[in-house]
């Protein structure tokens, strides 16, 4: 495959990332918020069952010691609070408080305004293909990372 399309693909990946951080300013703005929590409070909403600080950092390949201090700081913000769990002591849950609920709709919305703006134009059907195909890479990607 020719190197420049590569090169385009990561370099059209970064300008989408900066694109779904612009989507949340007014939320970061709102809530006092940073990207990275934001993120944290879309990731516990949108995954239900997969609501530690380990999952967080599984499933969405950030740093521990990043993760760990934006828990902390939405937990003295009231935005989350913990829950040990019943069966290991060792782990602990993190669940949205109310005044965080309001923030996660507002996240909710913007990720889906997000998508409607990238997926533009395109009919079911090609979404469709590009989720398989995207599916297929990640695959490719998680086989030879272990992630």
């Amino acid at each position: 495959m020719d190197m420049r399309f590569m090169l385009e693909i990561l370099l059209k990946s970064r300008a989408a990332g900066k694109l779904y951080e612009k989507m949340f300013e007014h939320v970061r703005e709102e809530y006092g918020m940073t990207q990275l929590e934001v993120d944290i409070v879309a990731f516990l909403k949108n995954n239900p069952g997969l609501d530690t600080a380990s999952d967080i950092v599984k499933y969405r390949m950030l740093p521990k010691a990043n993760v760990s201090q934006a828990v902390e700081l939405l937990i003295r913000r009231g935005l989350v609070k913990r829950r040990p769990d019943g069966r290991d002591r060792r782990r602990v849950h993190l669940e949205l408080t109310s005044p965080a609920e309001a923030a996660a709709e507002q996240i909710r919305e913007a990720q889906g305004r997000f998508s409607d703006l990238l997926f533009e134009g395109f009919t079911d059907e090609e979404r469709r293909q590009y989720q398989e195909l995207t599916g297929r890479i990640a695959e490719n990607i998680r086989r030879r990372t272990g992630e």
